[in-house]
């Protein structure tokens, strides 16, 4: 709930009139239009739009599939604590693992070797 400091509306984010203003998004009140605060741009880390630098106005996550060097020095020695926060919480989104919690994988069972030359689905290996 906001309340608005030049007319004492009360009103919630969702009544409030919202525009993009630059790279934020901006809310005012209904009723006096009163600049109220600016929102949170997005809550997806990889979608935040990187504002200045070699790759302003792309989103985090293309950054990091167009040039993760970059993107590793971004989490390391980034100069903005948002924006260096932003890029190590989508890094720890991506790395984290996707399977099942009862995932167990498939145990295979050593293959038998006959002359140093073991059969593997049909291929022949030699173990050096």
């Amino acid at each position: 709930m906001y309340t608005c400091r030049s007319c004492n509306h009360k009103f919630t984010e969702v009544q409030g009139d919202r525009y993009k203003s630059g790279l934020h998004l901006r809310l005012d009140c209904p009723r006096c239009h009163h600049f109220i605060k600016f929102l949170v741009q997005c809550v997806n880390p990889g979608g935040v739009i990187m504002p200045f630098g070699k790759y302003k106005g792309l989103r985090i996550d293309e950054i990091h599939i167009l040039d993760t060097d970059y993107f590793r020095w971004m989490c390391e020695k980034l100069d903005s604590p948002f924006y260096k926060d932003k890029a190590k919480e989508y890094l720890r989104n991506v790395q984290a693992p996707t399977r099942p919690v009862d995932f167990e994988p498939e145990k295979r069972k050593p293959e038998r070797k006959q002359d140093g030359v073991r059969q593997d689905d049909g291929q022949q290996k030699l173990d050096l």
